[in-house]
């Protein structure tokens, strides 16, 4: 190889950018240990793979793109995007993943990993916890913790994305029938759907005559007084917001309070 070309080929190499190599995150909790692979890329990660050992015995080992997408990041840069906890109360313990998949006003992913003795491996649950997001909180301090998040149905719904305000949602994981799943639970948490209400009011109590922006807190105000089994005092109060012209015209107030009623039976509130 002459010189020249020794100069070209070395200053080819120069410019060509080094592969990526995969990082992992591990995490040991009792006899459960729990390791996320990925490769980091321009625009997220590729190629996540999950592997879960149970007393130093591969129980779990495959590829998760349902839960971390190519191109989807990790909200914790590889320092809490996977956990070991006991989300169930019982002697197995959940591997939990979470992902964001970016774009507008989207989207959390979480998959959760729960031992099935019968086969042997893990059974993955998806759940999309859209823009809201969720924390884990043990609201009740009986060692297990919910996954505390929003209604996001409610999101978009009245007003504009930045000023929803949706009612919340508290979820247990269980296993019912021998099929996980998660449990909505919100109404056993009545102290936070009463700070959800007061921060929907001192919201709403601000307003002006049709307030656009008020639409989506005063339809979470009334959402969460159903969750609280007080129906009636929401609608009270939507008729009081309606009285003073927040809701706008008489018309448009009408046809709001029409449509808020029939979505609050859809999903379960009245």
């Amino acid at each position: 190889m002459t010189k020249s070309l020794l100069v070209a080929v070395l200053a080819l190499l120069l410019v060509l950018p080094a592969a990526a190599r995969a990082e992992t995150e591990t995490v040991t909790s009792g006899n459960t240990t729990a390791t996320l692979t990925w490769t980091p890329g321009q625009f997220g990660v590729t190629g996540a793979a999950l592997t879960i050992t149970r007393d130093g015995v591969t129980a779990f080992n495959q590829s998760i793109p349902d839960v971390v997408c190519d191109e989807c990041s990790l909200p914790g840069n590889g320092a809490d995007d996977v956990k070991v906890v006991n989300l169930d109360g019982l002697d197995d313990l959940e591997v939990l993943v979470t992902s964001y998949t970016g774009g507008q006003h989207c989207c959390t992913l979480s998959g959760i990993y729960d031992f099935n003795a019968a086969k042997g491996t893990y059974d993955q649950i998806v759940e999309g916890f859209a823009s809201a997001g969720y924390n884990l909180d043990d609201l009740d301090h009986d060692g297990r913790p919910e996954f505390v998040t929003q209604d996001v149905r409610f999101e978009d719904l009245f007003t504009s994305h930045v000023s929803s305000f949706p009612p919340p949602q508290v979820f247990d994981f269980v296993r019912q029938d021998d099929v996980p799943f998660l449990a909505d639970v919100t109404t056993k948490y009545t102290t936070l759907i009463r700070s959800n209400a007061a921060e929907a009011k001192r919201s709403f109590a601000k307003a002006g005559r049709n307030d656009r922006s008020s639409r989506g807190v005063i339809a979470a105000y009334v959402a969460d007084q159903y969750l609280l089994g007080h129906g009636s005092t929401g609608l009270k109060e939507l008729d009081r917001q309606i009285k003073r012209g927040v809701l706008g015209s008489k018309a448009s107030a009408k046809t709001y309070r029409s449509k808020l009623l029939r979505l609050l039976r859809d999903y379960g509130y009245r």
